[in-house]
């Protein structure tokens, strides 16, 4: 059994395919604020198209924030530290590379989180050892 996620989108793209499909009676339309059962609909599909023009603008302007991009930078560094081959610790990750250090403004927390990030991705490895996290590239 597969579940099936409806976006916003897709759910008025849907509601606009079905106002297109069937006549609005009068009397819906005369609720809704129009007695011409055509103008109400040209209005709903406007409205629709409106809010589906929200949802993509909301969904590209979160992709390209300057904090998105800013992680994105510190990632490739922390792919160039471990390019050797070796597994490192946190800390040894920030040593090697000058960038990520705390000098440069950049806490160990915020490494272990891309870090956590490229694990998930399956581009870096982490391996526990005693209490001790060692992450290489996978």
């Amino acid at each position: 059994m597969t579940k099936y996620t409806t976006t916003k989108a897709t759910m008025f793209t849907t509601i606009i395919d079905i106002l297109n499909a069937v006549e609005i009676p009068a009397e819906i339309a005369a609720t809704y604020g129009d007695s011409k059962p055509d103008k109400a609909k040209e209005e709903l599909i406007e409205r629709l198209n409106h809010e589906i023009a929200l949802l993509s603008k909301k969904t590209t302007s979160k992709a390209n924030t300057e904090k998105a991009k800013a992680d994105n930078a510190l990632i490739e560094k922390i792919k160039e530290t471990l390019a050797d081959g070796t597994a490192k610790t946190v800390s040894e990750i920030q040593v090697a590379n000058p960038d990520l250090s705390v000098a440069a403004g950049i806490s160990n927390s915020k490494v272990t989180s891309l870090l956590g990030k490229l694990v998930t991705a399956g581009e870096v490895t982490r391996v526990k050892d005693k209490k001790k996290s060692l992450y290489s590239l996978a």
